[in-house]
């Protein structure tokens, strides 16, 4: 669970450091979402998929972790 949590940590960071800029060049909120989510706009069908599993394998076994640390998840 921590590396899914410094992982969100750095993400809201590095978000919210590119709206303040963006908001300090003089754009709008809206100009400014669509500039953080533009290096997605770009991506093909393939990276795509590959950034979700990712993240799905990232999700997973943080899970996965924290159910055996609490003992949720227990073999039979």
């Amino acid at each position: 669970m921590k590396i899914l949590g410094i992982s969100l940590m750095i993400l809201v960071s590095l978000m919210g450091m590119s709206f303040t800029i963006d908001i300090f060049l003089g754009f709008d909120l809206k100009t400014s979402i669509r500039n953080a989510m533009s290096p997605f706009k770009v991506m093909e069908f393939v990276e795509f998929m590959i950034f979700l599993l990712f993240v799905i394998i990232l999700l997973g076994k943080s899970l996965v972790g924290f159910f055996k640390k609490k003992k949720l998840l227990q073999p039979k």
